[in-house]
């Protein structure tokens, strides 16, 4: 689990690329281009994000992200910004109306 603590508590790095073929004297060849620009989100963020919006598939994969990541003590320590002290419910929220 400490592996997953300094995982989730650390950025993700993202550079986008694309490959692109060209023939140069009758011969393919093929480039990787790099962009300048890199983004980085953490684990966290997007535990998060999930988390809010009720994008986990079910009940315990909601409170998976809670316990784990966004609840997670060891993590707090390493700052997690997204630390969370109360769990929010799943499901509709009581959002169905029965007519």
């Amino acid at each position: 689990m400490e592996m997953m603590n300094d995982f989730v508590a650390n950025s993700i790095h993202i550079r986008t690329f694309v490959t692109a073929e060209y023939n140069t004297d009758g011969e393919a060849k093929t480039a990787i281009i790099y962009s300048e620009n890199v983004r980085s989100i953490s684990v966290a963020q997007i535990a998060n994000y999930f988390y809010l919006n009720n994008m986990a598939n079910n009940q315990n994969q909601h409170n998976y992200i809670y316990n784990n990541i966004l609840h997670n003590t060891e993590v707090l320590s390493r700052k997690n910004p997204y630390y969370l002290k109360q769990p929010v419910e799943y499901g509709w929220n009581g959002g169905v109306v029965n007519p």
